[in-house]
């Protein structure tokens, strides 16, 4: 289907569709749930990502293009740090392409287990396309649909540590990466199948139980501790900016999909936050 959009690809699936609102509902409460308690509790600190945990992880990774990369800027990463800086926190937080990553959104991500690095290397090779033995690569046609599509970000949720914009719903956005998701499972699966041929330890797998309720960019993270009434003060200014977003959503325009190993794409956008 086109649209003066670009293309979309609605869930026929009647039954699925209600099952990913479902899951996108739930999420979204336990998220904003999340950031509450942290206001209560006391929020966490983001203080980068384990290389250990990140050598080990398969992902699929969207990459916006520039302009969509500009406009999330301009509407979603600007007036949290105006908050931020209106609180006194700035100095406590950082955002989006300033001390975090540059905008991208993981769709789903793999996890290797058990295996030696020269099974990760085979297995990474077979599901990129890099084998020889192979015509094409078993993930290639992931970024022929969802080149060009378009994201729709219609929330910004505060879940303690972090603050996200994604997608509150289910539409037609939703469609390419619910299918590119059920490839890349797909994909996972006859990788075990040959993994365990030559190493019966060797496990290679989706990481979470499931990436389907939840399409989101990582806006914001706090880097230290803030006080009860900061934190509820935070939370106030991103729900109104949240409101903004339900009323004149973001739309992000996919460029490309990288399949790579976590490290990767952190060592290219941000070297320094790996541990």
């Amino acid at each position: 289907m086109i649209t003066e959009m670009g293309r979309i690809y609605p869930i026929k699936d009647k039954v699925k569709v209600q099952e990913l609102k479902l899951r996108f509902a739930a999420k979204n409460a336990n998220n904003r749930a999340s950031g509450y308690e942290a206001a209560i509790k006391g929020n966490g600190k983001f203080e980068g990502f384990k290389r250990t945990d990140m050598d080990n992880l398969f992902v699929m990774e969207i990459e916006p293009t520039e302009a969509s990369r500009a406009e999330f800027a301009s509407r979603v990463v600007k007036p949290l740090k105006e908050l931020a800086e209106k609180l006194g926190i700035l100095d406590k937080m950082v955002f989006t392409d300033e001390g975090d990553q540059a905008a991208h959104i993981t769709a789903h991500v793999g996890k290797f287990t058990g295996t030696t690095t020269e099974e990760k290397e085979a297995a990474l090779a077979w599901l990129k396309g890099n084998d020889s033995k192979i015509l094409h690569s078993h993930l290639s046609e992931v970024g022929e649909i969802l080149a060009g599509t378009h994201v729709t970000l219609d929330e910004v949720v505060c879940s303690g540590r972090d603050t996200y914009t994604g997608a509150s719903q289910v539409n037609g956005d939703q469609g390419a990466i619910f299918r590119a998701r059920s490839v890349f499972d797909r994909a996972m699966k006859l990788a075990q199948v040959k993994l365990v041929k030559v190493n019966p330890n060797a496990k290679v797998g989706v990481h979470y139980p499931r990436y389907d309720d939840i399409v989101h960019v990582s806006s914001a993270r706090f880097t230290a501790k803030v006080d009860r009434q900061t934190m509820l003060a935070w939370i106030e200014g991103v729900n109104k900016l949240d409101a903004e977003l339900k009323a004149n959503p973001v739309r992000v325009e996919i460029n490309k999909v990288n399949f790579l190993i976590a490290t990767e794409g952190i060592e290219k956008r941000k070297p320094d936050l790996l541990k």
